[in-house]
């Protein structure tokens, strides 16, 4: 374990080294994630969530952050920042990505578009080895870093299996946004 572990083991924050979680997964799965992580210590990772404190994600990045680092691996973890109009409009995203129809007025696309794009300009990514987003909200990111070559990982949080057309539509315009700037920048 690195230098961290005997901060980690004081922590009130919850289960944060992997020797923690060995009761619960096994010494076997715990063996395996750290030679995982072993392999991936020089990497850099940063998550993007929307919030620090309440519901699901918060839950799981408190401790996956904190154990991240106590293995040696660089995790940083960024918070989007936005308007009580932004995460209206994020609100009603989350509600179209779980099947309502409803549909996004032109001023409200407008809010979602200019908050991301402040986001963007705020964050500094660029050392990062990966990249992972958390829910829909910071998703769009993605299209202002195109010339990064580091991968992005989405991990949704919330149930996709019949989302709004038009929404899952966008959704998926964002995720193969990614995959059409690597196929640009390799082929110049």
């Amino acid at each position: 374990m690195s230098q961290f572990s005997a901060a980690v083991q004081r922590s009130t924050l919850g289960l944060h080294s992997l020797d923690q979680y060995e009761p619960l997964i096994g010494a076997a799965t715990a063996e395996r994630i750290a030679g995982k992580a072993k392999r991936v210590r020089t990497m850099r990772v940063a998550h993007v969530s929307s919030t620090f404190y309440g519901g699901g994600v918060t839950e799981l990045l408190t401790p996956l952050t904190l154990m991240m680092n106590a293995i040696g691996i660089e995790t940083d973890w960024h918070l989007i920042q936005g308007t009580p109009g932004f995460f209206g409009c994020t609100k009603v995203l989350h509600n179209t990505l779980q099947g309502e129809s409803i549909e996004s007025s032109d001023a409200e696309r407008a809010i979602y578009e200019e908050v991301v794009f402040e986001n963007a300009t705020r964050l500094h990514l660029d050392e990062c080895d990966a990249i992972i987003v958390h829910d829909p909200q910071p998703l769009p990111l993605i299209t202002h870093f195109p010339d990064r070559e580091m991968p992005w990982l989405w991990q949704c949080h919330v149930d996709l299996s019949s989302p709004y057309a038009p929404v899952g539509r966008t959704i998926t315009s964002r995720l193969d946004h990614r995959k059409t700037a690597s196929e640009r920048a390799a082929s110049s």
